[in-house]
C-alpha cells in the first residue's frame, strides 16, 4: 500500500578460508508486465563484508517508490499487482545464470 516500508532480510555465508565481501542487488520485476514495463529494475544496493567460514546478514527497506512508476504528466503512480522482488549479486537474467552467478532468492509480493 502507499507508504508503507517492504523489510527484506537475508544472511550471506562464507565457506570460504578467506574474508571477502560481496555486492547485495535488489531486483524489483512486476509479475504481468506491459510491452512497456522492464524486465528488473535494480532498486537498491549493497556493500557487505563477510569473514571467512562465517555468515552475515543484511537488510533492505524498499518503500512503495520501488513499486511505481511516472505517469504520462510525469507524476509518480503506484502501480498495483504482483512484483517479484529478487536479491543477488547479479541482475536476475539467463545470463547471468549462464555464468554461474545465479544464486538468487526471489519472493512475491502483492502491492495493493
Amino acid at each position: 500500500k502507499k507508504g508503507e516500508i517492504v523489510t527484506l532480510d537475508i544472511e550471506v555465508m562464507n565457506k570460504s578460508k578467506r574474508d571477502a565481501s560481496a555486492v547485495l542487488q535488489v531486483y524489483v520485476s512486476k509479475v504481468n508486465k506491459s510491452d512497456t514495463d522492464p524486465n528488473h529494475s535494480l532498486k537498491s544496493f549493497k556493500r557487505l563484508e563477510v569473514k571467512a567460514n562465517s555468515n552475515a546478514k543484511a537488510s533492505f527497506e524498499l518503500d512503495d517508490t520501488a513499486f511505481s512508476q511516472y505517469d504520462d504528466n510525469g507524476d509518480l503512480e503506484l502501480i498495483r499487482g504482483e512484483y517479484d522482488v529478487t536479491i543477488s549479486s547479479s541482475a536476475p537474467t539467463y545470463r547471468s545464470a549462464e555464468l554461474g552467478c545465479d544464486q538468487k532468492q526471489t519472493i512475491r509480493i502483492t502491492v495493493k
